[in-house]
């Protein structure tokens, strides 16, 4: 979901900012920025220009790197910034009120409804660190095992994840809040990319098509627009 968001040339998505795995928070903790203040890390995050020129410029550097200039953004036209987190997240950081103290924040609230494929992803995350992959055929996912008790465990987690997210979303107001089920993972078809530009006008932005989509878990996704 966050890929195909960022492909509109005018939203900016730092993906994860609360997990410990992802790249902004391991900046974060390694910085000493906001220690023990989350709330001002992701009003940081949302509202900062400066930090998002920094971002959007780390990103550019990267697409460039790639050869993939099409995708490099002006933050002059950047007009929707958004971070993708898991609901229970907010919780472990202390931030289970953040988004409704915050009535400026539009919410995409992405619920995958096949649990065991949403338990099987956080098995993955948990024995490789790998939060998404673009190859099915992966090396670093051919040895990953689950054993009975610990899919079991995974599964209880899933279903009282997406019962917290939609506790969180049932407590805003519902125009702040664009509701998305997904029953599998994103595919790279054009029924997905419909889907998810339907999100793009929600946000703040023109409608725009994506072209292609990678995997995604079931998150909350704030926008400050």
């Amino acid at each position: 979901m966050v890929d195909l968001l960022n492909q509109h040339p005018g939203i900016l998505n730092y993906g994860e900012a609360l997990g410990e795995w992802s790249r902004l928070r391991k900046l974060q903790r390694a910085s000493g920025l906001f220690k023990n203040e989350d709330a001002a890390y992701l009003d940081a995050l949302l509202g900062n220009r400066s930090l998002q020129r920094c971002a959007n410029t780390f990103r550019n550097l990267g697409k460039a790197a790639r050869g993939d200039y099409s995708a490099i953004k002006r933050i002059a036209g950047i007009q929707t910034i958004g971070v993708k987190e898991f609901s229970l997240n907010f919780d472990h950081a202390g931030l289970g009120s953040y988004l409704a103290k915050r009535p400026d924040i539009q919410v995409i609230g992405l619920v995958r409804s096949n649990v065991l494929a949403r338990a099987v992803s956080s098995g993955v995350l948990e024995q490789t660190g790998v939060v998404r992959t673009g190859c099915p055929k992966s090396k670093k996912l051919a040895g990953v095992k689950l054993e009975a008790g610990q899919l079991l465990r995974a599964l209880e987690a899933v279903e009282n994840e997406n019962a917290r997210l939609l506790e969180v979303l049932d407590s805003l107001d519902p125009a702040r809040v664009h509701m998305i089920f997904m029953r599998k993972p994103l595919p790279v078809t054009q029924p997905c990319s419909r889907r998810c530009a339907r999100s793009m006008p929600f946000s703040g932005c023109p409608m725009f098509c994506p072209k292609s989509a990678s995997s995604s878990c079931g998150g909350a996704i704030p926008w400050q627009c």
